[in-house]
């Protein structure tokens, strides 16, 4: 499927446990992803079919991040992510 130019930012609040992400392009602003394999293949998977490109913004966050930002880059959505680091 094509995708439109239309670029949606999705953010992600991450921990060790979980992912809280808030989505614009849906009408569930709001979910929950368990930080485990299949759970974030299953959120990537979704957000790879939209028309539109999504990009995933997050902060690093020890690593936890890492699983989430792979799965992104396999089914073909960006992943970025900020240091709060000065």
């Amino acid at each position: 499927m094509k995708k439109t130019s239309r670029v949606v930012f999705v953010g992600v609040d991450v921990s060790k446990d979980t992912f809280d992400v808030f989505d614009p392009g849906t009408r569930i602003k709001e979910i929950k992803v368990e930080n485990e394999e299949s759970a974030v293949e299953d959120f990537c998977k979704k957000v790879a079919k939209r028309e539109s490109s999504v990009m995933l913004v997050m902060e690093a966050t020890g690593g936890y991040e890492t699983r989430l930002v792979r799965a992104a880059a396999r089914h073909g959505a960006s992943g970025g992510q900020s240091s709060s680091g000065a």
